[in-house]
């Protein structure tokens, strides 16, 4: 029995699925391509590079939090030790969904492979716009202390590569 109500509204958020409405999106992604293997080799690429960026912004924001929590004003202190400043939150939590999106295109049987890869390329395009429209993104990295920050030079790129490897999936 499928699920209904707040079920069904759970499965619509969570998965981006609606239930009873036929939960294969394979028209919203559009076929899939017969070579998974290439597809998949070239995701895994993007996701490399995706992780790469990432960990090279949270060390940059870990060193603007470092300098903020030595500095005298306590509210700068506070601010530094605050989890509305660690990369998740300063990547409007994009990061963990997106990597875990990633990893489902990897594993997902092809019958499955429309709805992950629809569900992936709406959490990328997602993450592409938090990151071009964040003010407290731009606040980090427009920083007084001249602590280079530069989120969206890193991430852009790599959000449009996965962009790019999640597009030849399809046929």
């Amino acid at each position: 029995m499928p699920p209904s109500g707040p079920q069904s509204e759970w499965v619509r958020q969570v998965l981006g699925v609606a239930v009873g409405q036929g939960t294969n999106n394979a028209g919203s992604f559009g076929p899939v391509t017969a070579d998974l293997t290439t597809a998949r080799n070239g995701l895994a690429g993007a996701r490399e590079t995706m992780t790469s960026a990432l960990s090279k912004a949270d060390l940059q924001i870990r060193k603007l939090q470092a300098v903020l929590a030595v500095h005298p004003d306590t509210q700068l202190k506070e601010i530094a030790g605050s989890p509305d400043m660690g990369i998740n939150a300063l990547t409007g939590n994009f990061r963990v969904r997106v990597l875990a999106a990633l990893r489902d295109i990897e594993v997902a049987p092809p019958e499955k492979l429309p709805a992950v890869l629809q569900r992936a390329r709406t959490l990328v395009t997602g993450f592409s716009e938090h990151i071009r429209t964040s003010d407290r993104l731009e606040a980090c990295e427009q920083n007084w202390l001249q602590v280079p920050v530069k989120v969206r030079e890193l991430v852009s790129p790599a959000l449009a590569e996965l962009s790019r490897s999640i597009d030849k999936f399809a046929a």
